[in-house]
């Protein structure tokens, strides 16, 4: 009885389950929790799906090599390109700001975003004048996987980007106009100078 309730638990839960969480539902201890556990792996041995153990806990997943030929079963198989990149995104960064996004992405992002949420797969709250973005349970049981897990998986495929090459230097344009001839002194005097000088002229006639 104890083992097929763990196994309910592990198939009915959206995200995985540590042994303690486990051990409270049974009434069982942690010690026994985790030889359920290997018992119910043995059990799933050669099977389309297996129980996995992650950083996060337990959870009962589709056989990686499987997954991508049964993927399109789920609701979420319809996904766009964009929504792929901004999930890709928010899964490498969390938490991030749709501001962060927008700027990357442009701004069709902002519609990626709103479709990411209205599947529940991401979860906003207000940061400023911006959203701060996380990824929600719904993500980890659609992927089947846990987000740490994943997250490595974009890591290791990442490329470094080339460094960009250094622009080249513009010639300094040199002007061919004529130089334009100097002032002449009355010119720059304020009307004062211009008023004594022709008192002085005046004195003299």
């Amino acid at each position: 009885m104890p083992k097929h309730l763990l196994e309910a638990a592990l198939f009915l839960a959206p995200q995985p389950l540590k042994v303690e969480k486990l051990a409270e539902l049974t009434g069982l201890k942690p010690a026994a929790v985790r030889q359920l556990l290997a018992d119910l792996a043995k059990d799933y041995e050669g099977r389309g799906i297996h129980l996995a153990e992650s950083a996060a806990g337990w959870k009962l997943q589709v056989r990686g090599d499987l997954l991508p030929r049964v993927a399109h079963l789920t609701p979420y198989h319809d996904l766009t390109e964009g929504c792929k990149r901004t999930l890709a995104f928010v899964v490498y960064k969390e938490p991030v700001t749709q501001s962060e996004i927008i700027r990357s992405q442009v701004n069709k992002a902002y519609d990626y975003v709103h479709r990411l949420e209205k599947l529940g797969m991401v979860t906003g709250e207000k940061q400023g004048r911006t959203r701060l973005l996380r990824l929600t349970p719904e993500f980890e049981r659609y992927f089947g996987q846990d987000k740490e897990s994943i997250r490595a998986q974009i890591q290791a495929r990442e490329e470094p980007l080339p460094p960009k090459p250094p622009r080249p230097k513009e010639p300094r344009k040199f002007s061919l106009r004529p130089r334009r001839k100097a002032k002449r002194l009355t010119e720059f005097t304020g009307p004062a100078q211009n008023q004594g000088q022709s008192t002085q002229q005046t004195e003299r006639i």
